[in-house]
């Protein structure tokens, strides 16, 4: 999920070819697309050279915007939160405005460990469900057995 919401942020925000660049740029830095999960502060810091840098790399143009990294990073956030959302996973444990000045890769960690929590959760209420199934019978209440 986290590889393709970045996919999408790209390419809703700089277009097919710029991904492309960027990705290509990554792979060169050892990061490539598919490692990103794994090395998400190396990703971040080669997104912010690439993105932040004096003679932009994407179109070899100056950056016209100072911090633009920090805008893809956000995208990319609550692009991933929307998702979570569409998927029925809660992130009650999870207070964003409180994360305001939390790196990118430590906020994508955290989002992470929210969703496995949540999903662990649900989980272990379906087992637990399963489990101890309460049958009524000719009003006689049993476990199931």
């Amino acid at each position: 999920m986290l590889l393709d919401t970045i996919d999408k942020a790209f390419k809703y925000s700089l277009g097919e070819e710029n991904t492309k660049i960027i990705f290509d740029y990554l792979d060169k830095k050892s990061c490539s697309k598919t490692e990103v999960p794994q090395k998400l502060p190396l990703f971040s810091l080669e997104l912010r050279k690439v993105m932040d840098s004096e003679e932009s790399r994407i179109g070899r143009a100056r950056a016209s915007v100072q911090g633009s990294a920090l805008i893809i990073e956000e995208t990319i956030v609550r692009m991933l939160c929307l998702r979570l959302a569409k998927a029925n996973i809660k992130l009650s444990q999870t207070h964003l405005g409180e994360l305001t000045n939390v790196a990118f890769a430590e906020l994508v960690m955290k989002l992470k460990e929210a969703c496995l929590a949540e999903k662990r959760a649900c989980q272990s209420f379906q087992t637990l469900q399963a489990t101890s199934e309460v049958r009524i019978n000719g009003g006689e209440i049993s476990n199931g057995e």
